[in-house]
């Protein structure tokens, strides 16, 4: 009989008599095809800088601009690019305790969250090309910036090209 009674209590609880339990909303996954109304922009070579930067736990750490080149809209790196990915990744393993953030960035075209996206999916390329050859995983992450903190003029095209770029930060 007690059990019938518990039963009974049980069915008929309401959802919202257990407030940790209620369904969350789930918002839809970002489209994976990103389309682009612009033409698409020349590749321009950019030169590397090496930049002291000071993080917030005060580390030794170096930034540098990565001579790799996207056109709009597009994750795959050109074949010009990958010369200099190739001495970045020669360096890192002769430098075994050096840890790498690699930043991407876009340039200002399209949804500020399609460019967020599509700037991880760069970094995530760029590691995956460092990690062929031979450098950890472990030492490598990548952060996606989409359009933030430009350092050209999005108005003009060659402005543009400049903010579509990769930036190592080194942690020594």
């Amino acid at each position: 009989m007690k059990l019938f009674i518990l039963i009974a209590f049980i069915l008929n609880l309401q959802a919202n008599d257990f407030p940790l339990l209620q369904p969350i909303s789930v918002e839809k996954a970002p489209s994976e095809h990103i389309v682009s109304t612009k033409k698409e922009e020349p590749i321009v070579e950019k030169t590397v800088q090496k930049v002291p930067k000071e993080t917030d736990n005060k580390q030794n750490t170096n930034v540098m601009l990565l001579k790799i080149n996207f056109k709009a809209n597009s994750t795959k790196i050109s074949e010009n690019s990958t010369a200099e990915l190739e001495e970045f990744s020669n360096y890192l393993l002769k430098n075994k305790s050096y840890q790498v953030v690699i930043y991407a960035y876009t340039d200002s075209s399209g949804k500020k969250e399609d460019n967020r996206i599509l700037s991880q999916k760069r970094a995530n390329k760029i590691i995956e090309f460092i990690e062929h050859f031979g450098v950890s995983s472990t030492r490598l992450t990548a952060i996606g910036m989409g359009e933030k903190n430009p350092i050209a003029d999005n108005d003009t095209a060659q402005g543009r090209v400049q903010n579509r770029r990769i930036e190592a930060l080194i942690i020594k």
